[in-house]
């Protein structure tokens, strides 16, 4: 018995001490872009994943004050692993009947206009994911606003 015990406490030793050397090293990179367009262009940002990563962390708010936006992530794979959209529905500079959250109806005087601001998140946490180049899709449709892109790698030394 005194033989396992002994046994078993080299084995724990052995591997937490794998644990102890092994080394990881962070790259943070946070990116904002503003949009500002009539038109439907979509806009690809690449993420490259190396060999080695062991986590890869995205999360991405965006805030519109008109239009629609349409945001996706994609492995190196081409395969969809997350997306969100967002859109304005109150018409930029206008005026509007709203219904209130007790159902009643707001009316507007012609002389006051209805603005409104539209925010979305996503985060997405791969342990180990796919090497190659992942990307965000950013598919805006007469969108006025800004998207913050934060992404964190995690890389096995």
């Amino acid at each position: 018995m005194k033989f396992l015990k002994t046994i078993f406490l080299l084995l724990t030793l052995v591997l937490s001490s794998q644990a102890l050397f092994t080394q990881e090293t962070s790259f943070e990179l946070r990116r904002v872009i503003t949009v500002n367009t009539e038109d439907s262009e979509i806009i690809k940002i690449p993420l490259d994943v190396k060999l080695g990563t062991s986590t890869l962390d995205i999360r991405i708010s965006s805030e519109i004050y008109k239009g629609d936006l349409t945001i996706e992530i994609y492995n190196s794979s081409d395969v969809k692993k997350g997306e969100f959209s967002i859109e304005s529905v109150i018409p930029e500079g206008k005026t509007k009947t709203l219904l209130n959250s007790d159902k009643k109806t707001l009316h507007l005087s012609k002389k006051k206009s209805v603005s409104e601001i539209v925010t979305g998140e996503i985060k997405k946490f791969v342990n180990y994911p796919i090497v190659g180049e992942w990307y965000i899709k950013i598919s805006p449709k007469k969108v006025s606003g800004s998207i913050k892109i934060y992404t964190r790698f995690n890389l096995n030394d």
